[in-house]
Parts: C-alpha cells; sequence; structure tokens
C-alpha cells in the first residue's frame, strides 16, 4: 500500500472497469409470506474425481434467508 507499483494500478483499473460493467446487477430480494417464518438454509456439493490433472475437489454452496440467496 505504501509503494504501488504500475501492476497494481493496471489491477485496479481492471476492477473499476469490472465494477462499472455491472453496476445494474443486483439480487432482487422477496419478504417471507404471511404463512411462513423466515429459514436459514444451507446447500453445498463437492466433487473430487472430475479434475483429472492435480485431483483437487471443487465445491460449491448456497446460502438462503427465506427465500432470498445470501451467500
Amino acid at each position: 500500500m505504501s509503494e504501488p507499483m504500475e501492476e497494481h494500478w493496471k489491477a485496479v483499473k481492471c476492477i473499476l472497469r469490472y465494477l462499472k460493467g455491472t453496476i445494474d446487477y443486483g439480487l432482487s430480494l422477496k419478504s417471507a409470506s404471511q404463512r411462513e417464518a423466515y429459514t436459514l438454509e444451507a446447500f453445498c456439493d463437492t466433487d473430487w474425481r472430475m479434475d483429472m490433472v492435480d485431483r483437487r475437489s471443487i465445491s460449491g454452496g448456497c446460502i438462503l434467508f427465506g427465500p432470498n440467496p445470501v451467500s
């Protein structure tokens, strides 16, 4: 942070261009219905076999608060 190099500035510009291009993206949040309370649900999945090169695992997950994705 005290001595940024040219490559750091290039990375910052790249990030800002990305943010400028995705300014209209977002999540639409819905309210829970009167009959159901908000619940917290989490889902995940892992695959150990698909990467034949280095055999690293591939995983993903989703966390929902009511009908809304939060992570």
